[in-house]
């Protein structure tokens, strides 16, 4: 039997990574569509968005695994002088351009009143920190964090720190320590793991199975509601109220974190163990990390079992989707060869297509979703609805390609000529 692979590449841009990212983006933009309902469509909002509607926040995690291996592989050896300064620069390039037109946008179109001050907070990154972002581009929030690991990545570089000495630390520093504080330690916990994989896990496969990095899609669409109906991410919680250190820099309360729980450290293995199968990495322990995955999956699918047979069954339609995605994750997963196959290959390459545009789609969609809010396109609620959101995906598509593919390239161009 021919099983279809995705190749899997040494050098230069890893189409299997660029889908795992273009997914997750998509993912947020469906989230916000309904965690902004109101702005969105205040007069109507169908069940079956509520019971699809997956958690866009832990998909921002996975952009944090991505973006620490992608910079470890980018920079395997020690950085020194103009390799640092070429670093600094090459990151600014890709972040700030898109950035600012994103920013601009979304202060064109507020409805809110902001402060030189917050206005210039958040042309510097430092929303989340000292201000907060815009309200009509919240996502922009994850960029500050984003930012200062680029700037934490200096150091361990230099100094060649042992990436597993610095993702100990942060993980009890997260426990540890509150608010802001523990966030950015909860996200330097999520972008030193993928630093990790760089750096101590090197043999690569020839290339993986397309059915298999599908089934991984489902996984991850599945653990949100499969898990935290069961309490399991509770556990970290209860776990850091056992710490000495609980609650070390509790005076400081300037803003809202934004980046989420301690609970979140819980899904960290399972996001790393997606990032390495996307990246064809090749290590002894696969089976048994797939074996103790289902393992906490049927754990937890027993205690929801039992929670149902006593009466809880709030949201069950979310939590029967969830479950469908599990049974779709084994399928894609054991399976391979066959119609798996022919579905699988054209809807990671689409994701590939989406994730060489997916950091401009994600901090334009949500300027484009309020400005389509604004507007009433027919008096059939359902029609409306449907309206709306093909026009947020298209237009927020559109725009993400002609900011990634048309303007990006001549700032950059225009930039290194200077």
């Amino acid at each position: 039997m021919i099983i279809a692979k995705a190749p899997v590449v040494k050098k230069g841009i890893d189409r299997n990574l660029e889908a795992l990212r273009g997914f997750a983006a998509l993912v947020v933009v469906f989230n916000h569509i309904e965690a902004l309902h109101k702005a969105f469509d205040a007069n109507f909002l169908p069940t079956l968005t509520i019971v699809l509607a997956p958690n866009g926040h832990l998909f921002v995690l996975v952009f944090f695994v991505l973006s620490g291996y992608v910079i470890g592989i980018s920079h395997q050896e020690p950085m020194r002088g103009p390799v640092i300064g070429s670093y600094i620069k090459k990151r600014l390039l890709r972040i700030y351009p898109i950035y600012i037109i994103a920013t601009l946008f979304a202060l064109l179109i507020t409805h809110y009143s902001f402060t030189g001050w917050d206005i210039a907070c958040n042309f510097l990154m430092l929303q989340t920190l000292l201000a907060y972002p815009i309200f009509e581009n919240g996502p922009t929030w994850s960029l500050h964090y984003e930012m200062v690991y680029y700037g934490i990545f200096i150091p361990i570089s230099r100094f060649r720190v042992s990436p597993l000495l610095i993702l100990g630390i942060s993980l009890v520093l997260a426990l540890g320590s509150a608010g802001i504080f523990s966030a950015y330690f909860l996200g330097l916990s999520y972008w030193i793991s993928g630093l990790c994989i760089a750096r101590y896990f090197k043999n690569k496969s020839d290339g993986v199975a397309y059915n298999k990095l599908l089934s991984l899609l489902f996984l991850l669409l599945c653990l949100d509601q499969v898990l935290s109906r069961a309490g399991m991410p509770n556990l970290v919680k209860h776990l850091q109220y056992q710490l000495p250190v609980n609650h070390l820099f509790d005076w400081y309360h300037l803003q809202s974190p934004l980046l989420g729980s301690t609970r979140d450290l819980f899904f960290l293995p399972f996001y790393v163990f997606a990032v390495m199968i996307f990246a064809g990495i090749n290590w002894r322990y696969e089976r048994q990390c797939f074996g103790l995955i289902n393992a906490i999956i049927a754990s937890a699918i027993t205690v929801s079992v039992n929670a149902m047979l006593d009466g809880h069954k709030a949201n069950m339609g979310a939590y029967f989707i969830a479950i469908g995605y599990y049974l779709l994750f084994l399928l894609f997963w054991l399976v391979e060869g066959g119609w798996l196959a022919l579905v699988s290959k054209p809807v990671i390459r689409f994701g590939s297509w989406i994730g060489g545009i997916s950091y401009a789609l994600y901090i334009v969609h949500a300027p484009i979703l309020f400005v389509i809010g604004r507007f009433t396109f027919s008096d059939q609620v359902v029609t409306n609805y449907v309206i709306k959101v093909i026009l947020l995906l298209s237009i927020s598509t559109g725009f993400a390609w002609l900011l990634e593919k048309w303007f990006q390239p001549r700032i950059k161009q225009l930039l290194n000529r200077a």
